[in-house]
């Protein structure tokens, strides 16, 4: 019985953690499909890299976060524009889908990061 009680905790508690944890390469990866998925170039992954080194634990001084540095009040307003409410700015992936799509949809957006370079 004990042991059945330490795999339904394991099973409950570490690997939904395990599973949803990202890597640095798993998001640069990501980051390089969205690139050429979307034909952004090579200035979306630079950027990405600049902000948080594919860090989605990232945390800037001034609140911004994920990988992609979001500010929560932009990530909200990117979200809207796009028709894409309801995604969790701590969710490992999002954050980077929604940055390029609103890159590659609203060009102008690119000038809302620090790092971009065009």
């Amino acid at each position: 019985l004990i042991s059945r009680m330490k795999y339904l905790i394991c099973l409950l508690f570490i690997v939904p953690n395990l599973v949803s944890a990202a890597t640095p390469t798993e998001l640069k990866l990501f980051a390089n499909h969205l690139a050429e998925f979307r034909g952004l170039g090579s200035s979306f992954v630079k950027t990405v890299k600049c902000e948080s080194n594919f860090n989605f634990l990232a945390v800037g001084k001034a609140g911004e976060r994920n990988a992609p540095q979001y500010m929560p009040l932009t990530w909200l307003r990117h979200q809207k524009m796009l028709g894409y409410e309801g995604l969790s700015l701590a969710d490992p992936f999002a954050p980077l889908a929604v940055m390029a799509a609103a890159w590659d949809e609203f060009p102008e957006t690119k000038r809302e990061w620090s790092c971009y370079k065009a």
